[in-house]
């Protein structure tokens, strides 16, 4: 029910709605609406409906793991096993390139 909740937001908001017209631009900060690159905008339509999607954060000298708001997302933070279920999130289909 997640994606279903992402897509109506997608089409609201970006397709039908005031973000259909925001620039490209790879920036820091996934939680702005100013300027959006592709995983981007999933993250901000899972957003939408609601479901934060969080990234580990590892620190080494102190050796500790949090998941926060990431600055920039790729697409390949959608498909680390260990960080799609700490966000509750499941791969429905994977492709071998």
């Amino acid at each position: 029910m997640a994606g279903l909740g992402a897509s109506y937001y997608g089409r609201n908001y970006f397709l039908e709605g005031s973000g259909r017209n925001i620039d490209y631009a790879i920036t820091p900060g996934v939680t702005s609406t100013s300027k959006m690159y592709c995983s981007k905008l999933v993250w901000q339509c899972y957003d939408g409906a609601g479901l934060q999607f969080k990234q580990a954060d590892l620190n080494i000298v102190a050796y500790t793991l949090s998941y926060n708001i990431p600055s920039i997302i790729s697409p390949y933070d959608f498909v680390d096993d260990a960080t799609v279920k700490h966000n509750g999130f499941s791969i429905v289909k994977s492709f071998n390139w």
